[in-house]
């Protein structure tokens, strides 16, 4: 190695452990940033350590010094954000030495020193003490003495020429020998074979030296010396000394040529060897030498043990170097620099002086000037030492305005100044001047976005400066300045992520912790006080550490309570803590205390975590962790009920069931329908009331699967199998049965109610449709509507209403918000004269539908929202079912014929269709479009597929809910008609591709066509309807019809058929077929006329489809939609 590489890796080395610091400074703990940074750092200096020994910082009369050379001005200005240096001034220490058995812990120890703040250092008793209490104390010495590599390192940096060992031990007297002395005379004679022999002689006596890391003298080299004077010819002893002179000079470091200098040199050879190496050595290796030898000297002085004798052989050895020509000329140029150094100094002290008089006379030119505004701090020093305040004053308000109304550049210069003056106004504890100009501080500290030093700096004055508000009374200004901290940590002030991390650092790390029982004491006694409770909670990270420990060991139930209430102003920021906290043991109060607080913050991704509580030994956590999972699961909530109904124990499993009544799908049913199999499992005490709320739900599910699994149930009744289960659970049943069959017979009567509406529409009647009066039944299932029913029937109107009042608020802020609608109209039914409570109700409806909108849904359909009302776009939302679709899990099918909007929140969906047994992928639509504007609007299966590219989110809109809105808001069908069309565009597609989905040439037509309707057996109703044709192929047929109401068109979607194709001539029958209605699409939608498509059940064979176009006027391939 050599000493270039070294001082090379040795930067490198320093650049990683800075990083590794301000990283830590940056950003919280356990962020990958400071885990990257310090293992970076820690690796990088454990692989110095390993090639070149100790790693030094340390500062010299207040300049960098690194491994004993001084960092110049050109490397500094390539270190940005350099901290190592200024923080060793912070600390009050001049070395750090970073030693090859350094440890990771011994490293993070390190790293804690120099992130910590002022106060903290001042508080441990100063970086001295601070080390010592970290058991630090070998790597902050009060003194290092730079040595040599050893004998081996030094044989690698300077090769010494091979010369056999008998001729040196001869030369420096170590192994005299007349046969050896005759051949070391002659090698001698040559000046070049002289220095070669000379020169591995020196390097022989000193490595004693080296091993010992000492400047010493070495009694073989004066020997040598001495040797060479007698063995070599007088006339030669010049160019043998200067030869020596020039291949020491060219071969040795600072360190080696001050212990060679070091040395006695004889008279005679030792004389002219001497005078040589100090004339050869080059005057700026000669101030290396000295500056070596100096701090050699000052080291000894500051030593209270140690050798005199040491310091008096270095010391001459300075004097004897200083004393030389050479010696003189190094001392004239050192004078020269310090006058101008000190001139340099001295005019910058004018400059500073002339500008700050300046400042204060109102020229604010200076303030261009980085010279001048660093120098301030300084300046405002020695003012305020001279007594001169009101100059101090004046200048810190001047400043104050200029960091407000200046430009960019003019406030980053300024705020440096001022966190040096702000730093220093705290150390003196001049907390009124400071308090002239922390407004601006706080101002600025609050716009900027920058993350730098600086800002810490000021982050801490601010810190500092609000503490001592509190401690002086003055509460109100500390709580602007934790308002500010507490806007930047919780991102209502927006600063990027490191920013907000370095804030939070420096209020964790400054924060004082004794205080805070103190303040939490203040707030369990006085619980209404609202702003003691905040100012506690946005202290920050620690302060909700320390409340949720307390929350633990509280052993009053009132303390409890009050913790928890003072907990909910954390926010997010409690979150990770309890998340932390609910994994380790503890009693069921903690647990439950945990648990209730999750409920409050947590999110989706806490299910997983809170559902082995449904399990816990204490029934109190069960259920607490059904209410927390009831509240976090948001569009899961089915999901999670259905699994508590399905594996919790049976004590939650009745709340679980009831709490599925707005869920009532095939999935409900099928999980209900277990359930009540599972009847004899249950224990005496949960089995009729689980078993009630079973045959509640399964009454609500309008499905198949419930009235059997109900009719398999109510066989048992009056068997031994079932003689435990009581007389209110075969109620329950029976009257769901009742329910279901009831609705059985609504659904059919709809249907022929139907059946008959197209029949006369195909004969252009107006008759509206009329669907049969709904039975009143119970509305939520709660016992307090059940209450204000009865209270209805002994006629207590008043207080009927006011608990049907309760229930919409109660049913408002469990955002079921169907059910709050319908006793709002049950409300008007009950009294229509209630205008007020009514009124009130409507108000409660809307603000919590506002209220409960999910912000990012809005973000993602803002371009919908720009396009409805706010009424419009509220009720909207709350009709839509949300649902999360898995990667490639189908959303709907080729020929489906759901009718619903599928609103894509998040992630993609591709669209395809099937061609020769292959998906052919059509278009991917992202987060903000639309799937199913074509068969939502258009009454048409769907002819594509849809599936999820990855997980997605997407909310669902039926056909039913917007009819639903439609009564209200008649505007919506046809605004969300134009926002959705725009998005699929599968016609584009098809034409730009030169695709054709249809297996069939269609061919146009023109003639009257009879359609007559099948039941689902296949057997005609006897109802028919006429149509004109429009086009016609193997597969199917197009025609036209005329709806008095645009809905009605719909109820022909899906319908099986049997069509009578009529000739031109009256009277003569034609081909017939069957098939099924695929399509009813808007033709001349204002003159309700509608294309109708059909598709046969087998293809026409050919020769049909022939006779077909012969007697209609086929006339070729039908391109597009046909005219009327």
């Amino acid at each position: 190695m050599n000493e270039t590489d070294k001082q090379r890796d040795a930067l490198e080395t320093l650049k990683a452990f800075n990083n590794a610091v301000v990283t830590v400074r940056l950003y919280p703990a356990m962020t990958p940033q400071v885990t990257n940074a310090v293992e970076r750092g820690y690796k990088a200096l454990k692989l110095y350590l390993r090639h070149y020994g100790d790693l030094v910082i340390s500062l010299q009369d207040r300049k960098p010094m690194l491994c004993g050379e001084q960092l110049n001005e050109h490397v500094l200005q390539t270190l940005t954000n350099l901290v190592v240096y200024r923080h060793l001034e912070v600390l009050g220490l001049d070395i750090l030495v970073l030693k090859a058995g350094i440890d990771r812990h011994a490293f993070g120890q390190i790293l804690f020193m120099f992130t910590s703040r002022v106060e903290k250092i001042k508080r441990e008793g100063g970086g001295r003490e601070f080390s010592r209490s970290l058991h630090l104390e070998e790597y902050f010495p009060e003194e290092y003495q730079f040595v040599e590599e050893s004998a081996e390192e030094q044989a690698d940096l300077f090769q010494a020429p091979v010369v056999r060992e008998d001729l040196v031990g001869c030369l420096t007297g170590s192994e005299p020998g007349q046969s050896a002395a005759e051949e070391l005379k002659t090698e001698l004679q040559d000046p070049d074979r002289a220095a070669a022999v000379l020169t591995a002689a020196v390097m022989s006596s000193l490595r004693e030296l080296q091993r010992q890391k000492e400047i010493g003298v070495a009694g073989a080299f004066t020997t040598a010396l001495k040797n060479v004077d007698a063995l070599v010819d007088k006339g030669r002893h010049q160019e043998t000394a200067n030869t020596l002179a020039d291949t020491l000079c060219q071969g040795l470091q600072d360190a080696s040529m001050a212990l060679v200098l070091a040395q006695t040199y004889p008279d005679g050879f030792g004389t002219l060897f001497f005078d040589a190496l100090v004339g050869r050595i080059d005057i700026e290796f000669f101030g290396k030498v000295v500056a070596f030898l100096r701090r050699q000297v000052s080291t000894r002085q500051g030593k209270t043990a140690g050798s005199p004798s040491r310091l008096q052989m270095v010391s001459a050895t300075l004097a004897k170097l200083l004393d030389t020509a050479k010696g003189r000329q190094f001392l004239g140029q050192e004078k020269a620099r310090s006058i101008i150094e000190s001139g340099e100094r001295e005019r910058q002290a004018k400059r500073i002086s002339t500008g700050l008089r300046g400042l204060l006379q109102g020229n604010l030119s200076g303030l261009h000037s980085d010279e001048l505004v660093m120098g301030l701090p300084a300046a405002v020093q020695q003012l305020l030492a001279d007594g001169h305040e009101e100059e101090v004053l004046s200048l810190l308000l001047l400043l104050n305005r200029e960091l407000r109304d200046g430009d960019a550049a003019m406030q980053s210069r300024i705020i440096r100044g001022l966190a040096i003056i702000g730093e220093n106004l705290v150390s003196e504890n001049r907390w009124d001047l400071l308090s002239k100009t922390i407004e601006s501080i706080l101002h600025w500290f609050r716009n900027t976005k920058e993350g730098d030093f600086t800002f810490e700096k000021v982050a801490g004055i601010l810190h500092a400066f609000m503490e001592q508000a509190w401690k002086r009374g003055n509460i109100a200004a500390g709580d602007k300045i934790l308002e500010v901290f507490y806007q930047i940590r919780a991102g209502i002030v927006k600063k990027p992520p490191p920013v907000q991390a370095l804030v939070g650092r420096v209020q964790d790390r400054e924060i004082d912790r004794s205080a805070i029982a103190g303040q939490l004491q203040q707030c369990l006694e006085d619980p209404t006080n609202e702003p003691l409770g905040r100012r506690l909670i946005m202290q920050g990270l620690v302060a909700v550490r320390y409340l949720v420990d307390e929350l633990l060991r509280a052993e009053d139930a009132d303390d409890r309570i009050k913790i928890i209430d003072l907990l909910t102003y954390a926010g997010q920021m409690l979150l990770p803590v309890v998340r932390e906290r609910l994994a380790e043991p503890m009693p069921w109060h903690g647990k439950r205390n945990l648990i209730k607080l999750l409920s409050e913050i947590g999110t989706e991704q806490d299910i997983a975590l809170i559902m082995p509580y449904l399990m816990h030994d204490d029934l109190r956590v069960q259920r607490e962790a059904f209410v927390c999972l009831y509240r976090i699961s948001g569009p899961r909530r089915k999901e999670v009920l259905l699994r508590i109904a399905s594996e919790a124990g049976e004590v939650l499993r009745p709340d679980a069931v009831k709490a599925l009544i707005p869920y009532c799908d095939a999935e409900v049913t099928a999980v209900l329908g277990e359930l009540l199999g599972e009847y004899e499992h249950f224990s005496d005490a949960v089995r009729d009331r689980l078993l009630v709320q079973v045959c509640t739900v399964l009454g609500r599910c309008p499905h198949a699967p419930a009235i059997e699994a109900l009719e398999k149930f109510l066989l048992l009744k009056g068997k031994r199998a079932a003689r435990k289960i009581g007389e209110d659970v075969w109620t329950a049943a029976g009257e769901a049965m009742a329910q279901l069959e009831a609705a059985q017979k609504e659904e059919r009567r709809r249907q022929l109610h139907e059946a008959r509406q197209l029949v006369d529409e195909t004969a252009r009647t107006e008759q509206p449709i009329v669907r049969p009066k709904e039975e009143k039944s119970a509305i939520t299932g709660l016992p307090e509507e059940q209450t204000a029913r009865t209270l209805l029937s002994q006629g207590k109107k008043d207080a009927a209403r006011r608990m049907i009042l309760d229930l919409i608020v109660r049913t408002t802020r469990a955002r079921r918000f169907e059910l709050a609608e319908r006793l709002r109209e049950w409300m008007i039914e009950v009294d229509p004269m209630a205008l007020g409570d009514i009124i009130r109700a409507a108000e409660i409806i809307d603000e919590e539908k506002k209220a409960s909108i999910d912000k990012s849904h809005l973000d993602v359909w803002a371009n919908l929202y720009q396009l409805l009302t706010p009424d419009e776009f509220t009720n909207l939302y709350h009709l839509l079912e949300h649902r999360r679709y898995e990667n490639e899990e189908t959303i709907v099918s080729q020929g489906a014929s759901q009718a619903s909007l599928f609103f894509i929140n998040s992630g993609k969906v591709k669209l395809f269709y099937r061609d020769g047994g292959r998906d052919v992928l059509i278009k991917n639509l992202n987060s903000g479009e639309v799937l199913g504007a074509g068969a939502f609007f258009d009454a048409s299966v769907w002819t594509v597929s849809a599936s999820s590219l990855g997980q997605s989110d997407i909310s669902l809109l039926s056909l039913k809910d917007l009819h639903r809105l439609q009564d209200d808001y008649p505007a919506v069908e046809s605004k969300l008609n134009d926002f959705c069309r725009k998005f699929e565009r599968i016609d584009v597609f098809f034409k730009q591709s030169g695709r054709d989905r249809r297996r069939h040439q269609r061919f146009k037509v023109s003639g009257r066509i009879t359609v007559i309707f099948l039941d689902n057996q296949g057997v005609t109703t006897g109802i028919r309807v006429r149509g004109e044709l429009a086009d016609i192929s193997a597969g199917g047929v197009s025609l036209f019809m005329r709806f008095s109401k645009k809905e009605n068109s719909r109820l022909l979607l899906g319908r099986a058929v049997s069509l009578i194709l009529t000739g031109s001539e009256i009277g003569e029958d034609g081909a017939g077929t069957q098939g099924i209605v695929t399509a009813v699409k808007g033709y001349h939608v204002i003159e309700n006329d509608y294309s109708v498509h059909i598709k046969f059940d087998e293809p026409l064979p050919d020769e049909e489809l022939q006779r077909c176009l012969k007697r209609f006027g086929g006339d070729g391939a039908a391109g597009g939609r046909p005219a009327r």
